[in-house]
Parts: C-alpha cells; structure tokens; sequence
C-alpha cells in the first residue's frame, strides 16, 4: 500500500470529517474564552487602578504633576471611586467564573494582593512589588 492509501485509510478511521465538522464549535469555544480573558483583564486593572488612585489620592493632591487626577481635582470623590473598586472586584469575580471553577477559586487571593500591595505599594518601595510578585508566582495560573 502507498503512503497516500495509507494517509487516506488512516482519515477515514479517525473520522476525520466528524473533526472538521466539530471546528466551528472549537473555535466559538476559544472566541468565547479569548473574550472572557479580556474582561477579566479590564476589570482587574480597573479595581487595581482605582484602588491606586482612591489610595493615593492625597498624595496625587500635594504633587503638581498628579494634582489634576480625578479625586484630587474634585471630579470625582473617593466614595464613588471605592464603589468602582468594588463593582470591578465583583464583575472581575464573575467574569472569573465564566472561564472555568479553578479560575474563580484561584482569582481571589490575587485581587488583594494587586490592590493593596503591588499597585500602590509596588510603585514606591521595589521590594514590596518583588516579594507580591514572588507570592503570585506560587498561585496557580488556571485560564
């Protein structure tokens, strides 16, 4: 038998239609994980960053060149940022849950961790970012 034959014989004993048939289902699986993915990216870096600004809102006020952030400048006030904090947290969480039950599980310990150490901390004392990020490395990376 010729390696053709023999390519072809083995397509047919896998059922290879039945795959190209499945790749649409595939492939909307992996666009529905990809935009999942995405959320859970613009939520964490949301809470962690107003979390930044509602933390370091009087700071950014005695610093002429971040005085004219939002809370400092009276745009918006540190109440409502806290709340946006934690509306973010809690879609972050959810979105979390869309990607699979090891993600959620996992995704708490982590949030903390970026709001209170890595984002406000992190930027003015090095060693506090170093020890956050060698403490992430030991949480599993599910999703």
């Amino acid at each position: 038998m010729k390696l053709w034959q023999k390519v072809a014989t083995t397509l047919e004993m896998i059922k290879w239609e039945h795959s190209v048939f499945a790749l649409p289902f595939a492939l909307t699986a992996a666009m529905l994980a990809i935009f999942w993915i995405v959320v859970c990216m613009v939520l964490a870096r949301s809470a962690g960053m107003a979390f930044n600004r509602w933390a370091d809102a009087e700071l950014d006020g005695a610093n002429s060149r971040t005085n004219m952030r939002a809370i400092p400048a009276g745009l918006l006030s540190r109440e409502f940022v806290g709340w946006f904090t934690l509306l973010s947290s809690i879609l972050f969480l959810l979105a979390a849950s869309r990607l699979n039950r090891l993600t959620l599980c996992w995704r708490p310990p982590n949030l903390p961790s970026s709001c209170f150490t890595r984002i406000p901390s992190g930027s003015r004392d090095g060693r506090i970012l170093f020890w956050d990020l060698r403490w992430e490395s030991l949480l599993p990376l599910p999703g």
